[in-house]
């Protein structure tokens, strides 16, 4: 099981490398909206727990809500204080106040593993 487990690992870091590779190495360089994606499905994906698929989804929903509410109602006044990138803000706001509570996300379960 550990070595299915450090093989998966090893996987996905070496894509991950090459698309890293690839992105950089395109004529337009790395694309905002790309950047503001992965920035958004990190929240996510940490608010529903690590090791759930089902929570990332839900986490994924919450995020989403919070971002959009976040920017619909934000208004003029708001701008002064709380300054125009309010919105891509708010997913790390809620991850924070959802981990003050719940430090192992919403469907995150504590396990402990003797080594």
């Amino acid at each position: 099981m550990s070595r299915i487990l450090a093989l998966s690992w090893v996987i996905s870091a070496a894509v991950a490398a090459i698309a890293g590779v690839m992105l950089a190495a395109s004529p337009n360089g790395a694309n905002q909206t790309i950047s503001l994606v992965a920035l958004t499905a990190l929240p996510a994906l940490i608010l529903g727990g690590l090791e759930s698929p089902a929570g990332a989804v839900v986490g994924g929903l919450i995020i989403g809500i919070a971002q959009v509410m976040a920017a619909g109602y934000l208004t003029q006044d708001s701008y002064e204080w709380l300054g125009l990138g309010f919105d891509q803000v708010m997913p790390y706001l809620v991850m924070i106040l959802v981990l003050l509570v719940r430090p192992y996300g919403l469907f995150g379960s504590k396990t402990v593993q003797r080594v």
